[in-house]
């Protein structure tokens, strides 16, 4: 029996599980409905906070997808790495965002993109995973890694994505990471309310906290 993907995937590249990152008002939302595509988000009338700078998400929602021809606006985003240059600019908001945790796994998914670097860039390249040698292409060092400043081509590298088509179910998610202990029973409340057990861990080392 072969071993799993997420499992080869860490011996070979040193590389997962994949995140992502809402507020905590989410998720009910995505409990009951999936993480869905920006795309999909947009034409809807659900509450739901965008994290996210406007003049960013214009830029990803011009972008087209090379090897699929799909917007990356299609797609919902993973990613690889954690404590993103994205947070960065939320720091205040710590309270209240969550990382949605994956196994790599994932990446079996029908349709599923990887991305050298930041998918708005101009000069990251995207690949359909066919293989795990499809991961060559990334950094996993510069993924890994959470000292980037000063350094245009290792942030972009770092936020490497996995680009899936349209829809992730909640059941997909494996654990729940947020910043403090008022923050994880405020998870635990919302799972509860549904019937789901799940982990869920307080590490304040996965965010940016400002210097006082």
């Amino acid at each position: 029996m072969s071993r799993p993907l997420y499992k080869q995937i860490k011996e070979q590249f040193q590389l997962g599980p994949a995140s992502h990152i809402t507020h905590i008002h989410n998720l009910d939302g995505i409990i009951a409905n999936g993480l869905r595509s920006h795309s999909y988000m947009k034409s809807q009338r659900e509450p739901y906070i965008d994290l996210s700078d406007p003049g960013i998400q214009l830029d990803r929602e011009q972008k087209i997808i090379s090897v699929t021809g799909k917007g990356l606006h299609d797609y919902v985003p993973l990613y690889f790495g954690w404590k993103s240059p994205m947070l960065m600019s939320h720091q205040d908001k710590n309270e209240e965002i969550i990382y949605l945790r994956f196994s790599l796994n994932i990446l079996a998914t029908p349709g599923a993109v990887i991305s050298d670097g930041n998918a708005r860039s101009n000069a990251t390249k995207f690949f359909i995973f066919t293989d795990i040698q499809d991961l060559i292409n990334l950094n996993p060092k510069a993924i890994n890694d959470v000292k980037w400043a000063g350094d245009i081509e290792k942030k972009r590298q770092k936020q490497a994505e996995i680009l899936i088509p349209d829809k992730i179910n909640f059941s997909q998610v494996y654990e729940i990471i947020c910043f403090s202990n008022k923050a994880k029973h405020q998870v635990m409340d919302i799972l509860a309310k549904s019937g789901i057990t799940l982990p869920v861990e307080a590490n304040p080392g996965w965010y940016y906290v400002p210097k006082k």
